[in-house]
C-alpha cells in the first residue's frame, strides 16, 4: 500500500471512529513519541455548540411576576385573576398596607373585604399588611371556600371585624 493510499485509508478511519491517528514520519505527519502511534479524540463541532445552547437555556432567567400596585382595587382585581386562572401567587409590593375600604365578596360566612378564594392561592409579601379601613362598615379580611387555599407568607390582615366567625379570616378548607 502506497504512502497516499495510507494517508486516506486512516483519514477515513478516523472520520468513522472520532481519532485520528499518527502517521509515519514524513511531511505532513503528526510526531510520534518514541514509535507509539498517538491518538487524540477529535470532538464535534457541533456537539460542542448543543452543549454550549443547552447551557444558556439554563442561564436565561424567566421574567418575574409584577408585584401588585399598593391599593385595593389592585389586590382585589389579582385575586380574581389568580382564582379564574386557577390559583398562583400574588407577590405583594414591599412594605404597603392594603387598606380595604368595601366588602369585595360574600360567603356563607357573611361580607369579606377580598374576594372569596376559590383555588390554591399565595399572597406573597415582605412585611404587608392587609387591614380593613375604621371607617368602613363590617367585614372579614377573607374567606376561603372549600376547594380554594390560601398561603400568607409575611403578610399581616389586621382590623377584620365579623357578626359571625373569626375576622381576619374564615375557612371550610385549607389555610
Amino acid at each position: 500500500m502506497s504512502r497516499s493510499t495510507k494517508v486516506v485509508v486512516s483519514a477515513v478511519a478516523a472520520a468513522l471512529t472520532g481519532y485520528r491517528s499518527c502517521g509515519s514520519a514524513g511531511a505532513g505527519s503528526l510526531p510520534r513519541h518514541e514509535g507509539v502511534v498517538m491518538r487524540t479524540r477529535i470532538i464535534p463541532a457541533l456537539a460542542g455548540s448543543v452543549i454550549l445552547a443547552s447551557s444558556l437555556a439554563v442561564l436565561i432567567p424567566t421574567a418575574a411576576q409584577a408585584a401588585v400596585a399598593c391599593d385595593e382595587a389592585s389586590l382585589v382585581t389579582a385575586i380574581n385573576q389568580a382564582n379564574s386562572a386557577g390559583g398562583g401567587n400574588i407577590p405583594l409590593t414591599p412594605g404597603c398596607t392594603y387598606t380595604l375600604t368595601s366588602s369585595n365578596g360574600s360567603g356563607t360566612n357573611g361580607p369579606d373585604g377580598l374576594p372569596i378564594i376559590t383555588t390554591a392561592i399565595s399572597l406573597t409579601g415582605n412585611a404587608d399588611v392587609i387591614t380593613r379601613s375604621t371607617a368602613a362598615p363590617d367585614f372579614r379580611i377573607a374567606e376561603v371556600s372549600t376547594a380554594g387555599s390560601l398561603t400568607l407568607t409575611s403578610v399581616t390582615l389586621s382590623n377584620g371585624s365579623s357578626l359571625t366567625g373569626d375576622g381576619a379570616a374564615s375557612s371550610t378548607s385549607a389555610m
